[in-house]
């Protein structure tokens, strides 16, 4: 039996998780923006208890590097789940930069499995479970041998699982 390859590489396409980010970026350093144009050139102290001039700018230019930062971080966030001859490897680019790899004898039982998560990115529940996740309620289960639980989310979850299948030779869940 050839062994089948698996590679997914996940990333934040859903519009309405962009429009939050947009629209909260657009509000903190709109605000910020409106408050100096206020302040500098109309001359009007812009609030109830205005800031000084330069605490103003450097309260904006803070917000312009936050918003700037992390628009740059959720357009370059990738999942990427790997399944070879060697095992499971994975990266949550630039959280996770290299690839982390578990071996098969790593592994003492996996399952793919439909689960609850609130939010996206890298997450504990109380059963003290580490999801990587980008979309979707779906993922493959590893319970490692150290007593650990990752679960890594994915698009493709019958794919995984003849991946895992292949990877343990076996037609049944290990």
């Amino acid at each position: 039996m050839k062994r089948p390859d698996f590679y997914e590489s996940q990333k934040f396409t859903q519009w309405w998780v962009w429009a939050i980010i947009l629209t909260s970026c657009l509000a903190l350093t709109g605000t910020s923006i409106a408050g100096m144009y206020q302040q500098f050139v109309k001359g009007i102290p812009y609030g109830n208890k205005p800031m000084p001039d330069t605490g103003l700018a450097i309260f904006t230019m803070v917000n312009l590097i936050i918003s700037a930062a992390l628009i740059w971080l959720f357009r370059v966030m990738k999942l990427e789940t790997k399944i070879d001859k060697f095992g499971v490897h994975y990266r949550y680019t630039p959280l996770i930069p290299s690839w982390k790899t578990l071996s098969p004898h790593d592994i003492s039982k996996w399952s793919v499995e439909k689960y609850f998560i609130m939010g996206y990115g890298i997450r504990y529940n109380l059963r003290g479970v580490k999801t990587l996740n980008v979309r979707g309620n779906k993922g493959l289960e590893l319970s490692l041998t150290k007593g650990k639980k990752l679960r890594l989310g994915t698009q493709k979850p019958e794919e995984i699982e003849l991946a895992m299948k292949a990877l343990y030779h076996t037609d049944n869940d290990y």
